[in-house]
């Protein structure tokens, strides 16, 4: 059971490998000597972005793996609602910082600073992803697994190719971003019936629009480094404002009930 369940996670975990990794290598290949490099120095923004989210994951899964029926679709919409809000954030948190770490980490090339800043929107299909296939997990049907992220790795492939050959790092980025959308939508087509009405399509839309938007903005800033420094200042204040009223709101509604107690046995 272990080995039908686990075998055909081999060829999607290294296709997702090359999802996350392989436009340096595509670059290596096609493009002009140093690019590839140059790509690489701000690929931490791939990463950073899939393991922050892969991290919130462990949270998800045993919460969506416990339930079944009912249970599971207002699982979902919970879940959903809360790994879009969470996607959101850790995409302005870095495409907010992708001007100043871009200076520190490559040398002060200001032409990588718009491959940084797109770079995070993976996470807009890839927070998609990651639910939807925890249903599969759930329901021991891994086999979609070895189908589906090796068909999406070829999708990739064919949506980088052109600006690979050419050197635009940027439209590598964008063809990175658009095939994560591909692999969670993808995923959702393969398991939206197993949560049927639970996907909080709203709100995930939402997220996404905003997303766009915000690095849409970012893209439009100066590339100086003092630009940077403001940005990361500007969202970091607002950050801390936003987590300091949702944690004041949270205690409230967490209190509300214990109140109520209080009053009924006066």
């Amino acid at each position: 059971e272990a080995l039908a369940i686990g075998l055909p996670v081999l060829p999607h975990t290294a296709a997702l490998m090359l999802l996350t990794q392989g436009a340096a290598f595509l670059l290596a290949v096609t493009a002009a000597n140093g690019v590839s490099g140059d790509y690489g120095k701000v690929q931490i923004f791939i990463l950073g972005t899939v393991t922050l989210l892969g991290a919130l994951n462990n949270a998800w899964v045993p919460a969506l793996m416990s339930v079944r029926g009912e249970a599971r679709v207002a699982r979902m919409r919970s879940t959903m609602t809360t790994a879009s809000l969470a996607g959101l954030a850790i995409i302005v948190v870095a495409a907010a910082g992708a001007n100043l770490v871009t200076h520190v980490m490559a040398g002060g090339k200001e032409s990588l600073i718009p491959v940084a800043q797109i770079m995070p929107l993976i996470g807009l299909g890839y927070v998609l992803y990651l639910n939807a296939s925890t249903l599969l997990f759930a329901d021991n049907v891994t086999w979609w697994l070895s189908v589906v992220t090796p068909g999406v790795l070829g999708v990739g492939v064919l949506l980088a190719l052109w600006p690979a050959t050419h050197g635009d790092l940027i439209g590598v980025a964008v063809a990175s971003v658009a095939t994560f959308f591909v692999l969670g939508c993808a995923y959702f087509l393969v398991a939206r019936r197993r949560a049927a009405g639970g996907w909080a399509p709203k709100v995930y839309a939402a997220c996404c629009l905003a997303a766009v938007a915000y690095v849409g903005v970012l893209l439009l800033l100066p590339r100086d480094i003092v630009t940077g420094v403001v940005t990361v200042a500007v969202v970091g204040a607002a950050m801390a404002a936003i987590a300091t009223i949702w944690r004041v709101r949270a205690r409230s509604a967490a209190g509300a009930p214990e109140r109520g107690r209080e009053q009924i046995l006066d």
